[in-house]
């Protein structure tokens, strides 16, 4: 094998005998470094820089690894590439496998690797609530997919959070920021990167929703409801019953059991069973729904949502627009901003407010817990089914009336003085 010292002319100008299809020319300046010219399928000489290093003990003794080609890159790098790859010998590093082990991190972005983390949260999150994490993954952090993620760097992060406060607002930047952070916990965990560089990222913590839907606004909504769609039925059942989006959306049929809809623990924020009692008005809308079928003409199991879709209903957003229109239109001035859950804050509110039941009757026909103590939340387990029955129905008289613009003749309830 031919030593020399390698010029950035003759590494461009060696020739290559007529009787050698390769040779390598070691570099007599840095030991390791040499010049690989090999025959072309059409003649020409291809020139190569490459490492070659001795490992005992092992089928290919001396393994050679490619820096770069000539023209690629310049002679005075590929010396500094090869000081670090002696550098790793020295360190009892093998930089055959260490190459190895970046290229497959290079190929671990963001993008790659989001998908396995989806699938983990699934064992873990309800249905709404990975609806969430996949837009935040997918659609806000769509800048970072091309990255591998171990060179995602807190910067990246900061600036990506800042674009969406900008852009969407704080309260989106943050909740995306969160769910990128459990993706990088979760990489963590698998010893797919060393730290979470969404961690020390600028956060703000916001105020907690406080809006309260008043009686003559609650008026206008059902008012300006389109009588006849999902949305129309689905906002009524709400206001009436108190109950979360997500269990009046994707309502299915077999759930609703004569004048009581029974939620298994599922469908249910808290993982608990829950019956949610159906006063007259609430019955009435719901026996006016259609039984809808399926594309291959079976009956759906939802009772939302159209033929096409795979669950209950989701047109949130477009329908609330509409409805916002046409309150503008009916009064020539918006609604003070206002969102679906805001519905079921007001139905707490109001039960309290005009002493319809007891606190925690209130508290039972949302479906919470941990309005008890521990002690009493272990030895009393009643449904207060009755209790919360009486409430709801006391409520939609009293809802009823404000729509229809009557004074309530609803008698609150006593209190103990």
């Amino acid at each position: 094998m031919p030593k020399i010292k390698l010029t950035e002319s003759n590494v461009r100008t060696l020739p290559l005998a007529a009787t050698k299809a390769e040779v390598l020319v070691a570099d007599s300046e840095t030991p390791g470094l040499k010049l690989r010219l090999r025959r072309g399928s059409d003649g020409e000489t291809l020139r190569t820089f490459v490492f070659q290093f001795s490992r005992s003990g092992q089928r290919n003794k001396s393994p050679k690894l490619k820096l770069g080609d000539v023209g690629g890159i310049a002679l005075a790098d590929a010396r500094q590439q090869t000081h670090e790859r002696n550098g790793q010998l020295a360190r009892g590093e093998d930089p055959i496998q260490q190459k190895a082990a970046a290229k497959i991190r290079q190929a671990q972005t963001v993008e790659s690797l989001y998908p396995r983390y989806l699938k983990f949260k699934q064992l873990h999150l309800r249905k709404r609530s990975l609806v969430e994490v996949v837009r935040h993954l997918s659609v806000y952090a769509q800048p970072l997919h091309a990255l591998p993620v171990e060179r995602v760097t807190r910067r990246d992060v900061a600036t990506l959070k800042a674009t969406i406060a900008e852009s969407s607002g704080w309260a989106t930047s943050i909740r995306m920021g969160s769910s990128l952070s459990g993706f990088f916990a979760w990489l963590m965990s698998e010893g797919l990167v060393e730290s979470n560089p969404v961690s020390g990222t600028t956060t703000v913590k916001l105020p907690p929703r406080s809006r309260v839907l008043r009686s003559d606004e609650l008026r206008l909504i059902w008012v300006n409801l389109q009588e006849g769609s999902d949305y129309c039925a689905i906002i009524k059942l709400l206001m009436l019953l108190g109950a979360r989006a997500s269990e009046i959306s994707q309502l299915q049929w077999h759930e609703i059991r004569g004048d009581t809809i029974e939620l298994a623990p599922e469908r249910v924020k808290n993982h608990r069973p829950h019956s949610i009692p159906l006063p007259p008005l609430a019955c009435d809308i719901i026996e006016k729904l259609p039984r809808r079928m399926s594309w291959d003409n079976t009956p759906r199991a939802h009772v939302f949502g159209t033929r096409s879709a795979s669950a209950g209903f989701n047109a949130w957003g477009w329908e609330k627009e509409e409805l916002d229109k046409r309150i503008v239109g009916s009064t020539g001035q918006a609604l003070a901003p206002w969102v679906v859950h805001d519905i079921r804050r007001s139905f707490s509110t109001h039960l309290n407010e005009h002493n319809i039941c007891p606190p925690h009757v209130v508290e039972a026909c949302l479906g919470h817990v941990g309005y008890q103590s521990a002690v009493a939340a272990t030895y009393n387990r009643a449904s207060y089914q009755s209790e919360r029955r009486r409430a709801v129905t006391l409520w939609s008289e009293m809802l009823a009336a404000w729509v229809e613009g009557k004074t309530s003749n609803v008698v609150a309830l006593q209190q103990p003085a």
